[in-house]
């Protein structure tokens, strides 16, 4: 079990009860949800994925989002990648490696999947505006404006301290525009994903 008083383990630099600890224990049992099942079918994994809970599994799954953090911060994606599926694979209904999972997709330009992942944390009870924007960073990073580049490697900088990227600093009222159309436009996505079931 994560101290309360523990730094995150989202990497946000907070402490855990000041973060991501009540979205880590919103989980519920029972059976899989829509978009959580749609997002262990598009990881290829159509078995049906064991879903009780333990205090092993609750251990391994905050072991497994370390590691991933810990692979983020040096570089690893990829390793970043398997091992926040690992931890999804071990603990389906907690939205913390879903919404790890969604930056390192980001990273590695998989917009499409990061968009699932998003949606998949939003889905399973994660705090609503963190993922609401990363969700509509994936969605315009799918057609990038070239007007909107340097807003992108701004945010892609934010979110992967550890790579420099060279670009012009966009100013707050570009960022401040540029997230606003990301919130709408996961909110038109959420919407549609919602008409759709």
């Amino acid at each position: 079990m994560v101290s309360r008083n523990a730094p995150c383990h989202c990497g946000s630099g907070k402490k855990f009860k000041k973060c991501c600890m009540n979205s880590n224990q919103g989980f519920t049992l029972g059976g899989v949800r829509a978009g959580e099942q749609m997002y262990v079918e598009f990881l290829g994994n159509k078995n049906r994925v064991n879903t009780s809970l333990n205090s092993s599994n609750d251990q391994g799954y905050v072991e497994l989002l370390d590691l991933g953090i810990l692979y983020k911060r040096t570089g690893h994606y990829e390793k970043a990648k398997e091992t926040y599926i690992q931890a999804i694979k071990l603990e389906p209904k907690r939205s913390m490696a879903y919404y790890n999972l969604g930056k390192i997709l980001y990273i590695l330009e998989e917009y499409e999947a990061s968009v699932k992942s998003y949606q998949t944390a939003l889905e399973l009870g994660h705090k609503k505006l963190e993922p609401m924007r990363h969700l509509g960073y994936s969605l315009l990073a799918q057609n990038i404006e070239p007007s909107d580049e340097n807003v992108m490697k701004y945010y892609l900088q934010s979110i992967n301290p550890t790579k420099r990227y060279t670009y012009k600093k966009p100013t707050q009222a570009q960022i401040t525009g540029y997230e606003k159309r990301c919130v709408e436009a996961a909110q038109a996505y959420l919407e549609a994903a919602m008409k759709g079931q």
